[in-house]
């Protein structure tokens, strides 16, 4: 019976349900996971338990590992790239002239894309500056 755990990517945000396979973990244990994303790290949140025999857990995502610490230092060097991605971001939106309001940057664990989230009262054609980000960044931008 697979070994099931809750895992969490952000304080406060849903827990997902992963694989465990036969790591032995424990609530807040750090993890490194495959998800639709790409490679993420959380945190687990829900001690294992084997999965209930009607449960399904055919489409569960193994837990790939427990950080490390060059997992730790990875994230925490997205941090300043974060920064750095928002400043970036603000000045093209005022470059061309949007009007938008950013909200949020996430550099993927992977460190090959970065997430902005942003507000718009109307529909906005913002394909010229994903272009921008792009080439600024050198990153994959959603």
């Amino acid at each position: 019976m697979p070994n099931i755990v809750g895992v969490v990517f952000h304080k406060g945000g849903k827990v997902y349900d992963f694989d465990a396979g036969t790591l032995e973990l424990v609530r807040g244990d750090q993890v490194v996971v495959e998800t639709v994303r790409g490679t993420e790290l959380g945190t687990v949140t829900v001690a294992p338990r084997e999965a209930a025999e009607d449960e399904t857990t055919a489409s569960l995502k193994p837990v790939l590992r427990r950080a490390t610490a060059q997992d730790l230092e990875t994230v925490a060097s997205h941090s300043a790239l974060r920064t750095d991605a928002l400043a970036t971001c603000r000045k093209l939106i005022a470059r061309h002239g949007l009007e938008m309001k950013l909200v949020d940057a996430e550099v993927m664990f992977g460190g090959g894309k970065v997430v902005f989230s942003f507000f718009a009262e109307e529909r906005i054609d913002f394909r010229a500056l994903v272009v921008d980000l792009a080439k600024a960044l050198k990153m994959r931008i959603e």
